[in-house]
């Protein structure tokens, strides 16, 4: 066997030993996968397992496949925004979230790092926004969006002419 000039045979033997290694532990997890029972027992899967395996029934008797859009409840002094920049993408997501049960009980979308606001009777949600034509450059449009706090559908859109904007206030050029 021809071995390169710059290797020893022991070396040789180390890759062959650690590639050997690697494939038997990719084995042992791929045959413990299988091992495991098909069928998870009900009380050992989780809800949202249960769920998922519902619907799935329901689906392949033939049930009806139409999204529903529910109604948040009315708000409330437990009512939390949380915002998600997502690492500053293009597009932000506030959750709404009731604290009392921790349930998420929707989500807005808004442009680059929206600024959210709600009435102190929480009548009325609006978000300051901004968007660019080519994602993150060309030109720039910011807007108000008013939401209806129970089903989350915008009421108003309100373009912002010449007025850059942000959560510290008008940018100056």
């Amino acid at each position: 066997m021809a071995y390169p000039s710059n290797l020893l045979q022991a070396d040789w033997k180390r890759v062959l030993g650690a590639g050997m290694m690697c494939s038997v532990l990719a084995l042992g997890t791929a045959f413990a996968q299988e091992a495991a029972p098909a069928a998870a027992d009900a009380a050992a899967q989780t809800e949202g397992q249960r769920e998922a395996a519902d619907a799935a029934k329901y689906l392949a008797e033939g049930g009806e496949d139409e999204p529903h859009v529910r109604e948040a409840p009315a708000p409330d002094a437990h009512r939390v925004y949380v915002g998600d920049p997502a690492h500053f993408a293009a597009i932000t997501q506030q959750f709404i979230i009731n604290g009392s049960d921790g349930t998420v009980e929707g989500m807005l979308d808004g442009g680059f790092l929206p600024n959210p606001v709600v009435t102190d009777d929480g009548s009325m949600i609006a978000q300051a926004s901004t968007v660019f034509s080519r994602i993150s450059r060309g030109e720039r449009t910011d807007y108000v969006e008013v939401y209806d706090p129970k089903t989350l559908l915008p009421t108003a859109d309100i373009e912002l002419p010449n007025a850059p904007v942000s959560s510290w206030g008008p940018i100056r050029g």
